[in-house]
């Protein structure tokens, strides 16, 4: 009996889904979110430039990830970076944002939208670490305008030290505060 009914709802399930449109949307609503948030799709293109990515940043201590919402994230500690107060890009960091640019022209990724976002630790006031942020968020856009990517693929914010991934009591603490996060998402959702 357990079978046969087993078999019905595979039979159902098959026949229910054989008229579906197959095709990815650009985004969709997550049913357990509010209808503001939107959820992207995770293609193999984007797993791919993940795996890709990773590659190029092993043992780096640039961590690169899937968001919940299905956003591929790389987070760049200062120490990578930019030097302390500065929002000149370290040398280091030129063949990771190589690494990142590459490919984003490629016929499956060229719709992709970049948003980098740039963050301090908590000392100094918000009217030297905003300011800052952005600069370092702007740099990294340049630096990737310069290897092909279009301006109007790419969004810049600085949040300061508004949002802190752990305390600043300590100095290391703060080294992982100071950081550029690096967003690549389909189309059509929030950032």
């Amino acid at each position: 009996m357990r079978l046969k009914l087993g078999l019905l709802a595979a039979a159902l399930l098959a026949a229910g889904c054989s008229g579906l449109d197959t095709r990815e949307p650009a985004a969709i609503v997550s049913a357990e979110a509010p209808a503001a948030t939107k959820t992207y799709l995770w293609s193999s293109s984007m797993e791919a430039k993940r795996v890709a990515l990773e590659k190029a940043t092993l043992n780096t201590g640039i961590a690169v990830l899937r968001t919940k919402d299905n956003q591929l994230q790389v987070n760049v500690p200062s120490d990578f970076s930019f030097d302390t107060d500065s929002a000149e890009i370290k040398p280091d960091m030129r063949p990771v944002l190589d690494q990142f640019a590459e490919g984003l022209e490629a016929k499956t990724l060229s719709h992709m939208l970049i948003h980098i976002i740039g963050h301090t630790d908590s000392r100094g006031s918000d009217a030297v670490n905003d300011p800052l942020s952005l600069a370092r968020a702007n740099s990294v856009r340049k630096h990737l305008e310069s290897k092909g990517i279009a301006t109007s693929r790419i969004e810049v914010e600085g949040r300061g030290e508004h949002q802190p991934m752990v305390g600043n009591d300590k100095s290391y603490g703060r080294a992982l505060n100071r950081r550029v996060e690096i967003l690549l998402r389909e189309p059509g959702g929030t950032s």
